[in-house]
C-alpha cells in the first residue's frame, strides 16, 4: 500500500468539543489523529489535525469537516502534507423510538499523495453504534471516483471507539 496509511497501522485520536450548537452558531470540534507505524511497509509517525462544523437539519445532522495531514518520511516526489475536505450527513435509524444507531453519508476530496497527481474524490457511507455509554462500534465502504488512475475503486473500515 503506497498511501500513508497502511494495513495494520494502529490509529489514535483525541477529539476536543469547542461549543455546544447554537441556533446561530453550529458546533466546532477539532480531532487530532496519529498514525503509529505498527503495520506493513510502515514508517514515521502520521498527525492530522481536522476542524468539525456540525449543524442540526430535522432530526439529522450535517457536518463539514476540514483538515490537514503532516506525513512523516514522505518518499521522493510525494507530499510530506495533503488536506481534505468532507461534507456529511447523518441520521439517527430508528428515531424516534431508538438513538443508538446511526446512518452516516459523505461526499470528500483529498490531495493524492504523489505531488502531481489530481484529488482523489469520492463518496461514503457507514453506520455507527453504541454497544456501551462509551463505547461505539461504526463500519463503512466508499469508492474514490474521481483521481488518479490509481486510485481506490473500494475500500471498507471498520473500527471501535472508547470514551473516558
Amino acid at each position: 500500500i503506497d498511501d500513508s496509511e497502511k494495513s495494520g497501522d494502529l490509529r489514535l485520536f483525541g477529539l476536543y468539543n469547542f461549543n455546544q450548537e447554537t441556533l446561530l452558531i453550529p458546533a466546532l470540534a477539532v480531532k487530532l489523529t496519529l498514525d503509529l507505524p505498527s503495520g506493513l511497509r510502515s514508517r514515521g509517525v502520521d498527525t492530522e489535525l481536522k476542524g468539525i462544523l456540525t449543524r442540526t437539519v430535522g432530526h439529522g445532522r450535517v457536518h463539514l469537516n476540514a483538515g490537514y495531514q503532516f506525513i512523516d518520511h514522505a518518499r521522493e516526489g510525494e507530499r510530506d502534507g495533503r488536506y481534505e475536505v468532507v461534507l456529511g450527513a447523518q441520521y439517527p435509524w430508528g428515531y424516534p423510538r431508538s438513538f443508538t444507531t446511526t446512518v452516516l453519508a459523505d461526499l470528500f476530496t483529498r490531495q493524492s499523495t504523489p505531488r502531481h497527481d489530481t484529488n482523489n474524490s469520492g463518496v461514503e457511507l457507514g453506520f455507527r453504534r453504541q454497544i456501551a455509554p462509551l463505547v461505539i462500534v461504526d463500519a463503512g465502504i466508499g469508492t474514490e471516483f474521481v483521481g488518479p488512475s490509481d486510485r481506490e475503486l473500494f475500500f471498507a473500515t471498520v473500527g471501535i471507539s472508547f470514551g473516558f
